[in-house]
């Protein structure tokens, strides 16, 4: 009953993931995703009792001594969204609490990154839908300067996903040619260009990072150490057509404009422009706030309270709100995730799927807040179960297949 319990539970842990990811923007069917987050809690939390003991791994340690720190905080200094944050954060921590106890294997973490590529697929053609289907009105769009998706979310959310998932579809897609799974091969590419399309127009200059990065670690880790003349000019030539589409078509026209403007701005050229200046202002707001109380803090969320706005800088977010203290404490769990992670000796391509999702998420939050968004603590969580798995293997004792 056990083993059946852990298995329901992980069936719907792997549906979660997907909703988190797909229905973002679906208002009518976030009931959905809520009730697959309670049936996860539930069976996950049931598991753990029939089983009759609990795992704390790391990662839980120094992401809940930073949630114990925001309470007590929150005691002395109170705000307008105190305890709207202390449930989101609580309820990132049940959440990874629960994913290591129910993680018993590396193949189960493989099966949840083909779950973020579906995610990332359904939510790109529920934008999709928005447009009736329509690549013409898309265009039209980002030809009039307007960013994908403007009406229905942040722009950078469909940037931030589709890149995401775009990249992990490629990792799994050198996977599966060692396998010889070509038909996998052939879903995973079509899954790749359609979500990458998506990641392109979307105008996010935290998508542009997230496939440089990608892109880095495909070469890095796929081409390099297989290198040959073949392989070369295959690159070579999927180089100059990714390019040449990117340049030349009118569907990325608005993308080419903050692409080149991104660049001016980190060579001291060119002018920003609102966004830019807006995110400058919020940055220095954080950083006048953290200087009046550098150690202890001032509250959770107290540059919202303050500013109106979050410091669009996870960084300078939990420095301001949470000082020097709440810093090292959230950053202890990524300090260890580093280490462990250039410990590993048995690098596969899932180690290569959790180092790039590790360095993702260190140069996306120089423009993101994350410390409570719940499918960034299911990512760390899954690289901790992961790291566990490889240094220990004590877990249930799975093989990886």
């Amino acid at each position: 009953m056990i083993f059946q319990t852990e298995d329901f539970s992980y069936k719907i842990f792997y549906m979660y993931v997907v909703s988190l990811l797909a229905l973002q923007i679906a208002n009518s069917l976030q009931f959905l995703q809520s009730t697959l987050l309670y049936g996860f809690i539930f069976f996950s939390g049931l598991f753990i009792v029939k089983k009759g003991w609990a795992e704390l791994n790391y990662y839980f340690i120094s992401y809940g001594s930073f949630f114990l720190y925001c309470a007590v905080q929150s005691l002395f200094i109170k705000n307008s969204r105190t305890l709207g944050f202390l449930y989101d954060l609580f309820t990132c921590l049940v959440i990874v609490f629960l994913v290591i106890n129910i993680i018993g294997s590396k193949r189960q973490i493989e099966k949840i990154m083909y779950g973020i590529v579906v995610g990332a697929v359904l939510f790109a053609t529920i934008v999709f839908y928005y447009y009736e289907f329509s690549f013409a009105r898309m265009v039209q769009e980002t030809a009039a300067g307007l960013r994908i998706g403007h009406k229905l979310t942040n722009p950078n959310f469909i940037g931030i996903t589709c890149s995401y998932g775009t990249c992990i579809a490629v990792f799994l897609i050198f996977e599966n040619i060692e396998r010889k799974n070509y038909r996998l091969v052939l879903l995973l590419m079509v899954s790749a260009i359609f979500s990458g399309y998506f990641s392109f127009i979307s105008g996010s200059r935290m998508t542009y990072l997230t496939l440089f990065v990608g892109i880095v670690f495909v070469f890095f880790f796929e081409f390099l150490p297989r290198m040959t003349f073949k392989r070369t000019v295959l690159l070579l030539f999927l180089t100059s057509i990714t390019l040449g589409l990117f340049f030349h078509l009118e569907a990325f026209s608005w993308s080419r404009h903050r692409l080149m403007q991104m660049f001016l701005m980190m060579n001291g050229e060119g002018s920003s422009e609102g966004s830019i200046n807006e995110r400058k202002q919020l940055l220095e707001a954080g950083l006048r706030l953290f200087s009046k109380h550098p150690f202890l803090g001032n509250g959770v969320d107290a540059l919202r309270e303050q500013a109106g706005y979050n410091a669009h800088n996870n960084y300078v977010e939990i420095l301001s709100n949470n000082g020097v203290i709440g810093f090292l404490l959230y950053y202890l769990g990524y300090f260890f995730q580093c280490i462990l992670l250039v410990r590993v000796r048995e690098k596969d391509r899932l180690y290569t799927i959790m180092l790039f999702t590790m360095i993702s998420l260190l140069v996306n939050e120089i423009a993101q807040i994350t410390y409570y968004d719940r499918f960034t603590q299911i990512k760390l969580a899954l690289i901790s179960c992961y790291l566990v798995l490889e240094f220990q293997k004590k877990r249930r004792k799975r093989d990886y297949v």
